[in-house]
């Protein structure tokens, strides 16, 4: 396996700031859905983006669709009780 160079995803949001849309679909589908072998009909992407919305209210943060945003809505979205 060889080393790839390039930064990581967090330097890059860290030079950048938050996601353009596009991007922040595919970082959720690819992390969230395809990696974590989660079927798509768990969860409507409606819920995620409230759950973004009120983590960000709550926190008094900017509403920005961040990486670390999404971790936060999937994690609280599907915690186990």
């Amino acid at each position: 396996m060889e080393m790839l160079t390039g930064s990581d995803l967090a330097n890059e949001l860290g030079a950048r700031g938050p996601l353009p849309i596009e991007e922040a679909v595919d970082y959720l589908v690819k992390k969230h859905f395809l990696e974590a072998g989660r079927p798509f009909r768990n969860c409507q992407p409606r819920d995620l983006l409230l759950q973004v919305r009120n983590r960000c209210f709550y926190a008094n943060r900017p509403l920005e669709l961040t990486c670390e945003h999404f971790d936060d809505a999937v994690e609280n979205y599907f915690a186990m009780m």
